[in-house]
């Protein structure tokens, strides 16, 4: 279900994000670095929801950032275990949210793809 309700809010605003809501992406983002490379799983979680809740308040449906403002804490709780499993993850997340961000800020509509296979790859690795 997260999957298509946050491919459908990159689908929405890459063609009209924007420069305010780039930049409070590309606040997050270096925040997110900054937890990545401390290997802070805790902060990087906070961060990576934060990140996720952004694009869907810009895409402005407010029914869908209202499930997934229902679902943060549970999401929250599955990014910290998958985390805490293998702290080296953060890294390959911060890369997926920099390729997001970039696909935004030049409004490529491959942002949707990236957001997919993000939060795909990201799911099988739990199961793994």
């Amino acid at each position: 279900m997260r999957i298509a309700l946050e491919t459908f809010n990159c689908q929405e605003i890459y063609k009209r994000i924007t420069d305010d809501q780039i930049n409070e992406l590309e606040e997050n983002v270096e925040a997110t670095k900054v937890a990545a490379a401390n290997k802070d799983v805790k902060a990087f979680a906070t961060l990576d929801h934060e990140f996720h809740l952004a694009i869907s308040e810009f895409a402005g449906n407010s029914e869908i950032t209202k499930i997934l403002l229902n679902y943060q804490d549970h999401l929250r709780r599955i990014t910290l275990r998958h985390l805490r499993k293998d702290p080296d993850r953060v890294k390959k997340f911060y890369t997926e949210h920099v390729d997001i961000l970039n696909a935004l800020k030049t409004k490529n509509d491959n942002c949707s793809d990236l957001m997919k296979k993000h939060l795909y790859e990201s799911k099988m690795m739990y199961f793994q």
